[in-house]
């Protein structure tokens, strides 16, 4: 047997709500059924919840404080820290707690039907929280439905634009469903069964009526009610049935053109009281209980206790104007144009100027958040004369930082603008007002880049520089000033060094910083840092003290990493050492350890293997102090096991640092993070060999919907390209070394790309086709692939990425160079070098690719049971296959036949085990016999030797 679990909820007009309204009352409503006494589903929901870890940590109390009403069901308790509840970022973590609950509610039995209502006025959290869901295929058993009208929401609506990316993501999935007004004859019917008629004798009317509504269902029963009202369909009580005396073109006379006029109308008709009762809720919100009326209608001079506030409400249910919304006693407005004709019932002028203060007083001093967001707006529009005894920049500024919690930054931009205009009016930098003013543009600075409003941006950059006091008071403006250079259209790596470093100089007086310097400057600068250290060894800053002030380490940090990416190495090492005296002086911060590991990654790049350890070990110390700073912490994580430590010590062991990055970096919004380790993650896996199964198939597409969701396209075609590799692998491609297919096709993708999107692009796309081309044995593809990957350095940021690439490119370029392929010889020696050195140093990665390259660079059966051992010791299933089929060619070049078909066969098992089906069968065309082979002929096929430095 199956039911559902049905969630409704809707927004109200003029968005002057609290973000998220709807899904908050939609979710009330579903919590409420599922823990109702005796509710069989509410211990399996639990358990669901609980197994999905839903609620949980940091992120659960973020999502149990923004909806309350789940916090029973997820055996929590409501609400959150302060400092939770005020931070920006908190809205990432929502949508990824929403997503886990909505996915653990719905299944096959028990499915969820999610129904928001007046989609065209949500506000911008609600659309991205929306469209967020929708776009996720892995929420299988969760259906959204989102009503809106059409008439309201055109192609440059946001929820037009929501609707538009939907439909490109789910395709046929995203059904639309038009609600057409009633046809003449269903009025009719209507009309007639409300007058206890047949449809004939009501003809006149329904075409009058018709004419008038054009068949909305709304307007029909208001232009019924009128049409009584003014007696023109009166009930008479000597023939107990309606009747009417008009014609057809007095009918009309009697009928007003405008809804909202019938309305009003009606209302002007109904006791003092009520009309006032929705005046106020008109002015308030769409829904209220009795207490609250009371409070309202108290303000605006109307005195009634609770039980007469109930008996007003009950009035206007009757007249049909008022619902109840739930048992809760809070009643709503029955449709959203009787609330347009409440609020018309009050002309604009002073009237409505002090009903809307009267309102905000109100609801300013109850408290509640969506009172305060409705108060705001109600301030905001009034002019100046009436707000003078409110600090309105303050209430916009607390309204706005509310709206950011829950992420709506368009919502959270209007306010904080507003809360700045209220200040033009005064020196906003004057003494009594300056760390207010400071506060506010800061705050109002960020989330206007948020948006990627850039000339605002600049703009209050611009601002806050030239009035701030003090350097502590501008760090956060320069900050931003350098990621609006990083950002722009026209930016590079080196554009980006050189604002940096413009920044440093003339803010901390860092006049000796350049961006080329020379080998004598690192020199110089190295010596000073010893000097600071006084003899000690760089593994005594584990020992310095904490401090808080983090801005400029965060400027290094980012001036470390584009010159990084630009390739410079020795401003890199220049600036860590600078940072190493700055950190003596003043102490560490939370982004100290990155710029270690940054420092690490940038001796990797050089090849200064030793020391690149040593300045990630010394990170790995350093960041366990920062156990709270977890953003810090997502950062670290990806610089030491995305860029740095899969090098020296078993790759498996960064698996589980880079998951977890993963998942806090989402629950901070630091979606290139998150994603980042994601893809270090699944480049480890293809570095071990991990079986080529459905669990690679199904990571990668989970992340592949992640960059969807979060507009990641570089990400996605990266993943895109790793899972057609995956297909061509196990055989579900014509061709296996072109990736052209369901997940990818290379040749249209990078037809649409150009720049620095096209070129890393052809890096990662080349790099998989030569690893399948050299799997495959097709020389003409590895040549053309070790041709386009010459023009790329050998370094990259990505340490297991990197890793990949040199292993294949060495194994494909040494194969060639017998063959008159002087650039591949060139190729193979750099790749062989690499790989020593770092093996050199006891890197468990690299040693076994080094055998391997030796065994194909000078082939014999000696050198290649080495590589086959050494591969078998770290469980490098891929590398161990590869080399035994290697191994059998060179035997069959020697015509031994048995020796050929022992390592052919154990070849064939062990591409098996990988998962490699396409291969498999290429083998077994090519090889008959392997039909009819068995693991037992294989040898010691299947028994792998543990290896003394550890699996990987």
């Amino acid at each position: 047997q199956s039911s559902h679990f049905l969630a409704c909820g809707k927004f109200g007009q003029g968005c002057c709500d609290n973000p998220l309204s709807a899904v908050v009352e939609a979710t009330a409503g579903l919590a409420s059924a599922i823990q109702q006494e005796g509710s069989e589903d509410l211990e399996e929901v639990r358990s669901a919840m609980k197994k999905a870890k839903v609620g949980e940590g940091e992120s659960g109390d973020i999502f149990c404080s923004t909806f309350p009403s789940l916090a029973p069901l997820l055996q929590r308790a409501g609400g959150a820290s302060t400092s939770l509840q005020e931070s920006s970022l908190n809205f990432y973590a929502i949508k990824e707690e929403f997503r886990a609950f909505m996915k653990a509610l719905g299944t096959r039995r028990n499915p969820v039907v999610f129904f928001i209502d007046d989609m065209q006025w949500a506000d911008s959290a609600s659309l991205e929280l929306m469209t967020a869901l929708c776009k996720d295929d892995s929420l299988r058993y969760c259906v959204f439905i989102l009503s809106f009208r059409s008439n309201e929401v055109g192609e440059n609506h946001p929820f037009g634009k929501a609707i538009t990316e939907i439909r490109k993501s789910r395709g046929e999935n995203a059904e639309d469903m038009q609600l057409f007004d009633l046809a003449p004859s269903d009025i009719g019917e209507f009309i007639a069964d409300s007058l206890s008629k047949d449809a004939d004798e009501v003809l006149p009317i329904t075409e009058v009526v018709f004419s008038k509504t054009m068949g909305n269902i709304f307007y029909v029963k208001q232009a019924l009610d009128e049409l009584v009202r003014k007696n023109a369909i009166y009930y008479d009580v000597m023939c107990f049935e309606w009747q009417w005396n008009v014609s057809s073109v007095e009918l009309q006379n009697f009928m007003s053109s405008d809804v909202i006029e019938t309305v009003k109308c009606k209302i002007e008709s109904l006791p003092v009281t009520l009309q006032r009762a929705l005046i106020v809720m008109g002015y308030s919100r769409n829904s209220v209980d009795a207490e609250m009326l009371r409070k309202l209608l108290t303000a605006d001079g109307l005195f009634l206790d609770a039980e007469e506030a109930q008996v007003v409400l009950e009035r206007g249910i009757v007249e049909g104007l008022l619902i109840k919304n739930g048992g809760n006693g809070i009643v709503t407005f029955a449709h959203d144009r009787i609330q347009e004709a409440s609020e018309a019932m009050l002309p604009a002028g002073d009237s409505q100027c002090q009903l809307r203060f009267k309102i905000a007083e109100v609801l300013l001093a109850c408290g509640e958040e969506w009172m305060l967001f409705v108060a705001v707006s109600h301030l905001n529009a009034l002019p100046s004369q009436y707000t003078a005894t409110i600090d309105l920049a303050e209430l916009n500024l607390r309204v706005g930082k509310m709206a950011l919690k829950t992420g709506a930054h368009s919502e959270a931009v209007e306010l904080l603008r507003a809360g700045l205009a209220s200040l033009d009016k005064v020196d906003r930098w004057k003494h009594f007002r300056y760390s207010f003013s400071l506060h506010l543009l800061t705050t109002l600075l960020e989330t206007e880049f948020t948006l990627g409003n850039c000339e605002q941006a600049e703009m209050l950059v611009d601002d806050i520089l030239a009035n701030a006091k003090c350097l502590e008071d501008k760090e956060r403006a320069y900050l931003v000033q350098l990621e609006l250079v990083a950002n722009s259209e026209d930016s590079n790596y080196d554009l980006c060094v050189d604002k940096g470093l413009e920044i440093l100089k003339r803010v901390y007086g860092q006049d000796s910083l350049s961006s080329r310097p020379g080998k004598k400057d690192v020199l110089r600068e190295e010596a000073l840092m010893k000097v600071a250290l006084r003899g000690r060894p760089l593994s005594s800053l584990e020992n310095l003290p904490l401090t808080d002030d983090d801005v400029l380490f965060q400027l290094i940090g980012m001036v470390l990493k584009h010159s990084n990416f630009a390739g410079n190495r020795r401003l890199s090492t220049f600036i860590c050492y600078r940072s190493i005296r700055c950190a003596i002086k003043k102490g560490i911060s939370q982004s100290f350890p990155q710029i270690l590991a940054q420092t690490g990654q940038a001796y990797r790049m050089d090849e200064k293997f030793e020391k690149g350890q040593l300045f990630g070990n010394i990170a790995i110390k350093l960041s366990d102090r920062f156990r709270r700073g977890l953003k810090t912490k997502a950062w670290n994580i990806i610089f030491l096991h995305g860029g740095l430590l899969p090098l020296y010590q078993p790759p498996k062991a960064s698996l589980r640092p880079l998951l977890e990055g993963h998942k806090t970096a989402i629950l901070h919004g630091i979606t290139e993070v998150s994603l980042g380790c994601a893809l270090a993650s699944i480049y480890i896996l293809f570095a071990i060999g991990h079986p080529m199964n459905s669990l690679i198939e199904q990571k990668i597409l989970l992340y592949e919907n992640m960059c969807k969701n979060y507009n990641q396209q570089g990400f996605g075609t990266t993943f895109r390209t790793l899972r057609q590799f995956y297909h061509n692998l196990c055989g579900k491609s014509c061709n296996p070394t072109v990736l052209k297919g369901d997940a990818f096709d290379e040749e249209e993708t990078l037809s649409k790309l150009e720049g620095n999107a096209r070129k890393m692009a052809l890096r990662d796309s080349s790099s998989l086709r030569l690893q399948l081309a050299y799997i495959f044995c097709e020389e003409g593809t590895m040549k053309d692939m070790i041709e386009i990957l010459s023009d790329y350095p050998l370094q990259d940021v990505m340490a297991p990425r990197q890793h990949v690439r040199l292993t294949f490119l060495g194994l494909a370029s040494l194969s060639l160079k017998d063959k008159g392929k002087h650039k591949c010889s060139e190729v193979g020696v750099k790749v062989v070098k690499y790989f020593k050195n770092l093996a050199k140093i006891g890197s468990v990665s690299a040693r076994p690719v080094y055998l391997c390259l030796k065994a194909v660079s000078t082939p014999g059966k000696k050198a290649y049971d080495e590589a086959i051992s050494a591969c078998s010791e770290c469980n490098l299933t891929h590398l161990e296959a590869i080399m035994s089929e290697r191994c059998s060619l060179f035997f069959q070049k020697k015509d031994d036949t048995e020796q050929m078909r022992n390592y052919l066969t154990k070849a064939y098992w062990l591409y098996s085990d990988w998962g490699a089906i396409a291969k498999v069968d290429q083998l077994k065309s090519s090889h008959p016999f392997l039909k009819g082979s068995t693991r037992v002929k294989a040898g010691t096929v299947g028994t792998k030797a543990t290896s003394s430095t550890g699996s990987w």
